[in-house]
């Protein structure tokens, strides 16, 4: 893999795609265990060939998306909007999102804030873990991701836009039937 990248990748940075097609090196070592059983004569191993270019990404920062980035602009909700939320007794996404907008938080951290704010909202940790993965991907919220002292994923949500509401909003709905 290193031999199709000029130079290193800064520090920071991970080789997400090294660009190189496996398949003939793949099917040279499945075969590999045959002909030594066969004692058929040596069959020196195919060329990587390199099909794409590299990627990377760099640590903390969102992976740009196939079908173009989306700009937060126009119909952001801010941090403070967020907390406004009112809770009428149904935790929703919307409530979640209104627990942890601003805050810097481990995902124990959030499920503790929720089952002190919100007792009987119903989350796991994976859950948590799920719902900020989905969250940090998502071209409709900026939110930044950190790694604590502990190796543990640390997440602060910036802002989100309407459409992330009303999509989150959607989704809950249709999962309660």
């Amino acid at each position: 893999m290193r031999e199709f990248i000029e130079q290193a990748p800064a520090a920071g940075t991970v080789i997400i795609d090294d660009g190189t097609d496996f398949t003939k090196i793949w099917s040279w070592r499945i075969n590999a265990a045959a002909r030594a059983r066969t004692k058929s004569c040596y069959v020196p191993p195919p060329k990587k060939e390199q099909v794409a270019e590299v990627r990377t990404i760099t640590i903390g920062e969102k992976p740009k998306s196939t079908l173009g980035e989306i700009e937060l602009s126009g119909n952001i909700i801010s941090t403070e909007e967020l907390k406004s939320i009112p809770y009428n007794g149904n935790f929703d996404g919307r409530h979640f999102l209104s627990a942890i907008a601003g805050k810097t938080l481990s995902c124990r951290e959030m499920l503790d804030l929720l089952n002190r704010d919100y007792p009987g909202h119903c989350l796991t940790i994976s859950k948590i873990k799920s719902r900020m993965a989905t969250l940090n991907m998502s071209p409709h919220a900026s939110c930044r991701l950190t790694k604590g002292s502990n190796r543990t994923n640390r997440y602060t949500l910036i802002c989100v836009t309407k459409d992330f509401l009303n999509q989150a909003c959607k989704l809950q709905a249709a999962a309660r039937g």
